[in-house]
């Protein structure tokens, strides 16, 4: 007779400390281990399926980006001497920027609804064999606003294609609704690149003042936003080309970006 012995020194996983660790190596795959270690604010943990490759590649390729970026709004507020009058009008911008994306797509889902309503379509005949799935950390707002648009863009993009495949409207229609949707995202990075430059030069300001009269020698946060945005136009240019490959769309400068790009190559071939 064989008597089964059971392993008592196996060490019980604390669900806590689990999820914990989990939530802190989202966030490092997300933003990066330099960013996980500077940051200290509260995060908003989601977890979000993508169905469409297309959507789920936008969402790895921007995000973070539009997540850093507009998180610097929260640590820009914190500074006293930072000029509020700047920091509203860009919450604004972006505002309108993702108002714009939330009437696109319900624009675009309510004709793909009423097409399959009136043509005898059926959405639950249309499905996926790989999901993707992330857990998402939202450092700010705006972030979180623009990660229910991908989702909603996710959910449309599923629609288009049930209306393509069960004949209710051509190729043409579908990368047509598809390439505006992926547009009107790129515009909320655009703005984001082009509104930084102005971001950042008001933040140095503020932490030279803060060094020569109220003697701050040391702001890691402070600090951490301006060196985070020193390259984000160089950044956001990369992001944008990836984005027109992924589109169909060409990449285009915004004027006030290229204007930027001169100066810095201007200011590199400067003699010293």
């Amino acid at each position: 007779m064989t008597t089964e012995t059971t392993n008592t020194n196996v060490p019980e996983i604390d669900p806590a400390e689990l999820l914990f660790n989990q939530r802190v190596e989202a966030f490092g795959k997300t933003f990066g281990e330099k960013y996980l270690d500077r940051f200290t604010d509260p995060i908003h943990f989601l977890n979000v399926e993508f169905f469409n490759f297309k959507m789920h590649k936008f969402y790895e390729g921007n995000f973070a980006f539009i997540s850093r970026n507009v998180f610097s709004e929260y640590v820009y507020r914190r500074r006293p001497k930072y000029n509020r009058d700047l920091l509203i009008r860009y919450h604004e911008l972006m505002a309108k920027k993702l108002d714009g994306v939330q009437k696109l797509l319900t624009k675009y889902t309510a004709q793909i609804d009423a097409v399959i309503a009136n043509n005898g379509g059926n959405i639950d005949e249309i499905g996926y064999v790989k999901k993707r799935i992330e857990l998402v950390p939202v450092i700010h707002a705006q972030a979180r606003q623009y990660l229910d648009l991908l989702q909603l863009a996710d959910a449309l993009f599923t629609k288009v294609a049930a209306a393509t495949l069960q004949g209710l409207i051509d190729s043409n229609s579908k990368t047509e609704i598809e390439a505006k949707t992926i547009l009107s995202f790129r515009a909320v990075g655009n703005t984001v690149r082009s509104e930084t430059v102005g971001l950042r030069k008001e933040a140095q300001r503020v932490r030279e003042l803060m060094r020569s009269e109220d003697g701050v020698g040391e702001d890691h946060e402070m600090d951490t936003a301006i060196n985070m945005q020193a390259s984000v136009v160089e950044e956001g240019t990369v992001i944008e080309r990836e984005n027109a490959l992924l589109s169909g769309v060409a990449f285009t400068e915004s004027p006030e970006v290229a204007e930027y790009m001169n100066n810095v190559s201007a200011a590199d071939k400067a003699p010293a």
